[in-house]
């Protein structure tokens, strides 16, 4: 399945410990990925993004290939 039209993807609270790379999911505006369990962010990310939660997370790096394309970053929750 192709998911290029995805504008939103709300994973919140799924106990996940990576997310998958969303460079592919060229519309996505909208990331929650909040209260997981991430420690890090090392996939690329849509350069489209304009929210983006990690909240409630362990964040403890993030890979300077995975956040240099939000250049239409409106809102960041860490």
């Amino acid at each position: 399945t192709v998911l290029t039209s995805l504008q939103t993807l709300n994973v919140a609270d799924n106990m996940l410990k990576t997310l998958p790379a969303a460079s592919g999911l060229a519309q996505l505006a909208r990331l929650n990925a909040r209260g997981n369990r991430l420690r890090g962010m090392h996939a690329p990310l849509s350069p489209a993004l304009r929210h983006l939660d990690l909240s409630h997370n362990s964040i403890e790096q993030m890979a300077y290939d995975t956040i240099k394309v939000l250049d239409n970053i409106e809102q960041l929750d860490l």
